[in-house]
């Protein structure tokens, strides 16, 4: 069964409220000011009736997008977007000038003429405002290699780092970032030929805002080859033959058979495994990675502290324009209710959600001031029967089982966004380009002939069995 995760978002805070600029591949909020608002957070949800889920949120340029969890958001923006336009011009102007605050600068196109109200098409965009969130637990390290790299490498793929490229979960389309062309000479993908475009390290010594090059990518997946602690290196070790840089401007990458998943996350197109350093911060003795980064990403490191995460406007982003925001600030927040306390208080503008309960006492609190948004699942639930359990041989009680599961019942009466949700599985909710159409027979509800087949079967229906499930934290 899917789940869907769901955060609320304020829209009084200048700078960092709910919109959209136009449509993109990746999971994230829009503010008006036109700049995702989510930031990296790993958030673990336990639902009421006990399914376990993660939610991945990730920011993303308009370009392209670096995951898609969020990508439902975008399409409920597009709709409110479309609202404010029919709803009068003074009415949407008002609540751009709420939302953004002084200082703002005309976006791209904009006409709108001195002292006039900006209207829905003439939006006026500010680059100064300051996404406020949080984080739940401390990085023992800053460093996407070791032991620990999962936290900050999901954490910085996106927002500090850069990437060759990216594919999507639900569109599973190469989108290009870095990388301006891929080839394929042998049509296998033995070897990929990758010309990159122009970019620039943050400017932080050693690198100084020098220009990344082809070195730089094959020094970084070479690192990530080598790093035999961290998890999902898979590609790397035992894929990846070699990467050359023959160039300034071209990487060849050489697998040792092919691979179908050679761009996705699995392989050289991992948020967190593909990102790409300087080479100079691969020698431990000139930087140390543990206590800070330098990529070429929209935002760079100021201040890195356990209890805050600072991230700035990389002044030199390769995407004229972008980013919006000026910066972002992440503090540390490990209890639920805590969070909540915070955004109600205005000190955060997003906050994750466990439950329908929460997200309704949410709007019933804020009302209009937040705005609650779900999404489809990374991750699905399963329900495994033990096969040593003498009951659960048979075929016929196995069948029972699955047709006497209301999923979409389920989903109902769980999620934030009963009319999103999807069941799902063996293949995640939100990988909709390889979903099964919910009419299929494993989808199907039918309590009166799973009865027969258990009475059929002979099964026990007085017998009790108890039902365990994991939940984050335990052994």
């Amino acid at each position: 069964m899917a789940t869907a995760g769901a955060s609320s978002h304020r829209e009084n805070r200048s700078g960092v409220a709910n919109s959209s600029q136009q449509p993109s591949h990746v999971g994230g909020a829009l503010d008006k000011c036109g700049q995702w608002v989510y930031m990296n957070t790993i958030q673990w949800s336990l639902r009421s009736v006990g399914l376990v889920r993660m939610t991945l949120a990730l920011p993303q340029s308009e370009e392209a997008a670096m995951g898609s969890v969020h990508d439902r958001i975008l399409k409920q923006r597009l709709s409110r977007r479309r609202l404010l336009a029919t709803a009068g011009t003074a009415a949407a102007g008002t609540a751009l000038v709420v939302a953004c605050g002084s200082g703002s600068t005309p976006s791209p196109g904009a006409t709108a003429a001195p002292g006039a109200s900006p209207t829905a098409s003439e939006e006026v965009i500010t680059k100064d405002g300051i996404l406020h969130t949080s984080h739940t637990t401390v990085l023992p390290s800053l460093s996407p290699f070791g032991a620990t790299a999962l936290g900050p490498g999901l954490v910085f793929g996106s927002t500090v780092f850069d990437h060759l490229w990216f594919v999507p979960l639900d569109t599973q389309v190469v989108e290009l970032f870095l990388a301006t062309n891929i080839e394929n000479p042998d049509g296998e993908g033995l070897e990929i030929i990758v010309t990159i475009g122009d970019a620039f390290f943050h400017d932080k010594p050693p690198t100084n805002g020098r220009q990344v090059l082809a070195r730089d990518v094959k020094a970084s997946y070479d690192a990530f080859a080598a790093d035999d602690l961290a998890p999902g290196h898979d590609w790397f070790r035992n894929i990846m033959d070699r990467v050359d840089a023959p160039d300034d401007r071209t990487v060849v990458i050489r697998q040792q058979r092919p691979y179908a998943w050679v761009f996705h996350s699995a392989g050289a197109g991992s948020p967190a495994w593909s990102s790409i350093l300087p080479e100079e911060t691969l020698d431990a003795d000139i930087f140390d990675l543990s206590q800070d980064l330098i990529g070429s990403g929209r935002f760079l490191i100021t201040d890195s502290r356990s209890e805050k995460f600072i991230l700035t406007r990389h002044p030199n982003w390769r995407i004229p324009g972008e980013p919006f925001l000026a910066g972002s600030e992440s503090s540390l927040i490990s209890e639920p209710a805590l969070r909540q306390a915070a955004f109600r208080a205005g000190d955060l503008d997003t906050v994750p959600l466990s439950n329908r309960l929460e997200a309704d006492q949410m709007k019933a609190d804020l009302g209009d001031q937040v705005t609650i948004s779900s999404s489809l699942s990374q991750a699905y639930t399963t329900l495994q029967l033990h096969l040593k359990v003498p009951a659960f041989q048979d075929l016929r009680v196995r069948k029972a089982i699955r047709l006497a599961i209301n999923r979409r019942g389920l989903i109902q009466g769980i999620e934030l966004d009963a009319e999103g949700g999807a069941p799902s599985g063996p293949v995640p909710p939100i990988q909709t380009a390889f979903k099964i159409p919910e009419e299929e027979e494993y989808f199907r509800f039918a309590p009166e002939e799973a009865r027969t087949l258990l009475e059929a079967a002979g099964f026990d229906f007085d017998k009790e069995f108890t039902l365990k499930f994991h939940t984050a934290g335990e052994e």
